[in-house]
């Protein structure tokens, strides 16, 4: 009958979230027609109990609270205990289907990289169930956040996220270079990943004729704030990109033998992803 799929499909949705059946519904399952509702939901729920029992022993996973802060102050504080690495910070929910066939995917590519200095930071709210969450980030290996709903509403607005799961890709000084709402695909996101990886290691080191610096807040330990006579900046989705700067003729930076005439950005293709290179004029 009609009722009784209804019914089935409440109590079978609700043990799969890692809800197992109490007491009271136990006694309900007599209540079905056919029988096969009852040992069906009965199996499923001893699975799930199971589950949750083992989940109890899994490790790789580590749940942060976010302490007593301002809205305001909230992001950077969930990010500031993890500066100095690069971050992928995931917007998700346990009702997000998306996110969760994202979170499989995206396993492979973890170990895959796990040499790099990356975390993963994830981030949800209250509508995720705190039982559900607890049992689901057991194999979402990575740092969990689940913020209340008014700190969730704030930056759903202040960053402009319009739906999960919504990725950032944020560099070891905090700032986001990378932003997508709906999973862009493992190729992607390895791609950005890498990117950041690789500016950040070569990072005011001289390779092939290049110096990567890709933010303002790093040019004066390189070459000294005094020396930089302008910096052209353009905002693409509220990232700041520097698309050139010019240094005086006397700078003597951190490069033995040579003086810089000037220095401009432009894009460079390397072999991992598109970075932000410095072309140079030297003497």
């Amino acid at each position: 009958p009609l009722f009784d799929n209804i019914k089935f499909n409440k109590l079978y949705q609700s043990i799969k979230d890692f809800t197992p059946l109490t007491a009271e519904q136990n006694v309900e399952l007599k209540t079905f027609s056919s029988p096969v509702y009852a040992e069906m939901l009965t199996q499923v729920n001893k699975e799930i109990i199971k589950k949750i029992e083992l989940n109890k022993r899994k490790t790789g996973f580590t749940v942060n609270e976010t302490g007593q802060v301002s809205n305001e102050d909230l992001f950077p504080s969930i990010i500031s205990k993890f500066r100095g690495h690069t971050l992928l910070v995931d917007f998700w929910a346990t009702w997000c289907g998306p996110c969760r066939t994202a979170n499989k995917a995206i396993t492979p590519m973890k170990e895959e990289l796990k040499d790099k200095d990356i975390i993963y930071l994830y981030i949800t709210g209250e509508t995720s169930p705190k039982g559900t969450w607890e049992n689901m980030i057991t194999d979402i290996h990575g740092e969990h956040f689940r913020v209340t709903n008014e700190q969730w509403s704030f930056l759903m607005s202040s960053f402009n996220i319009r739906g999960v799961p919504t990725y950032f890709v944020v560099d070891p000084e905090g700032n986001i270079t990378f932003k997508q709402t709906g999973f862009p695909g493992v190729d992607t996101m390895k791609k950005e990943l890498i990117n950041t990886q690789c500016i950040v290691t070569v990072q005011q080191r001289f390779q092939h004729g290049r110096v990567f610096i890709p933010y303002a807040t790093n040019f004066s330990k390189a070459f000294g704030l005094d020396n930089i006579l302008s910096i052209n900046m353009r905002a693409t989705d509220g990232i700041q990109h520097i698309i050139g700067f010019i240094v005086r003729r006397t700078v003597q930076p951190k490069f033995p033998h040579r003086q810089i005439h000037f220095l401009i950005m432009h894009q460079s293709v390397t072999d991992h992803s598109r970075s932000y290179a410095l072309g140079r004029k030297t003497t």
